[in-house]
């Protein structure tokens, strides 16, 4: 059994490029590059497929508490909520 994650490396592999534009699934590369197995098993997935795709398009958000206080922030070292945790943390 293929896995959503596998099916994306294997897009990838073949130089297909898929994104999630609203509620339309894209995907760009050579005609003829997916098979008709492939494509079918495409179809048979997409809702998954594009849920898959919206969160590596937006990284979830993950929520903690600094004294009661919420803020979102991202381990992503660019990401400027990470600075200030790890300023408030760090101190």
């Amino acid at each position: 059994m293929i896995t959503i994650a596998n099916f994306l490396s294997v897009l990838s592999d073949l130089g297909v490029t898929a994104r999630a534009d609203g509620d339309t699934l894209r995907l760009s590369g050579r005609t003829g590059a997916l098979t008709p197995d492939q494509i079918e098993w495409l179809k048979q997935h997409k809702a998954a497929v594009m849920a898959m795709l919206r969160l590596r398009q937006n990284p979830v958000r993950r929520w903690i508490s600094l004294d009661g206080e919420a803020e979102a922030f991202s381990s992503h070292a660019l990401d400027p909520a990470y600075w200030r945790l790890a300023e408030v943390t760090h101190d």
